[in-house]
């Protein structure tokens, strides 16, 4: 199953189910941030999951997982959400406590599947058994969950917070990559970087000679050197006609990538670059 085809079967998952629609769409209304999130992390589920091997009812269920994983922020002050300085203790454990309303909202109030549920009751868990709200550990948290928790904090890395700035794609999966074995399974780690890619298409990255574009085409050969739009010249201006640069050709054998950029880098939005 490719994503396109899992994400038409979730659409027509969320067609038989208007409850939980409904719950989607008041998670837009209270936080539009938390909305975007699940729809990113939902999206990249899919994408590992189908990279694992993963087809049919469990792909589904995978992204049914991302788009509810938060959906109980909804009980959630508004000005909790958006709070831009440190949390207190009394604040964290009130965050905290979306899991437990997400689980209610599901069970109660949807025809989410249980395994759907299980997992967003889990997403916080992590491998060494520092996540909550029951600290498992390892092959208790199940992989469903596993997935989960990882995708729910790629994404998040990735995108502005109240309390910090994005980092770019390649900072993220380098900060994950420290956390092998730790807070996040090792093997999934790996298999997550081989999906996603070191520059996966629509990534912003920054040249040696300080030109800035978007990456259009990855090379699976030679990951570090795929083809990109150039779309700000070496000193962040504007270019006037956008130039193709193929990083494996000769051509190009003096340039490299020096670094990845958040997706809003130099003021540039996604509508700017979306191909």
């Amino acid at each position: 199953m490719s994503i396109r085809a899992g994400l038409r079967d979730i659409a027509g998952s969320l067609q038989r189910n208007p409850d939980a629609v409904l719950w989607l769409l008041r998670l837009k209304r209270r936080d539009e941030y938390s909305f975007d999130h699940a729809m990113d992390v939902a999206v990249t589920m899919l994408m590992l999951g189908a990279h694992i091997g993963w087809r049919g009812p469990q792909l589904i269920d995978l992204g049914m997982i991302g788009m509810f994983q938060d959906v109980g922020k909804v009980e959630l002050p508004v000005d909790l959400l958006n709070k831009k300085s440190e949390l207190s203790e009394e604040e964290r454990l009130l965050v905290r406590s979306h899991v437990a309303s997400s689980m209610e909202i599901l069970l109660s109030q949807t025809a989410v599947a249980n395994e759907v549920v299980l997992a967003v009751a889990r997403h916080h868990e992590r491998w060494d058994g520092s996540g909550y709200p029951q600290g498992l550990k390892f092959e208790q948290i199940g992989k469903p969950a596993e997935i989960a928790g990882l995708a729910d904090s790629f994404c998040a890395m990735l995108r502005d917070k109240p309390y910090r700035s994005a980092l770019g794609h390649q900072e993220a999966l380098e900060e994950l990559h420290g956390l092998r074995g730790k807070q996040f399974n090792g093997a999934l780690i790996e298999q997550f970087v081989q999906c996603v890619g070191l520059y996966p298409i629509g990534t912003l990255v920054e040249l040696n000679n300080g030109e800035v574009g978007v990456v259009i085409q990855q090379n699976r050969v030679q990951r570090s050197r795929p083809r990109i739009v150039v779309m700000l010249d070496a000193g962040k201006a504007r270019v006037r006609n956008y130039r193709v640069v193929d990083l494996r050709a000769d051509a190009s054998a003096e340039l490299r990538i020096a670094k990845a950029l958040p997706h809003n880098a130099y003021g540039l939005a996604a509508n700017d670059y979306y191909l």
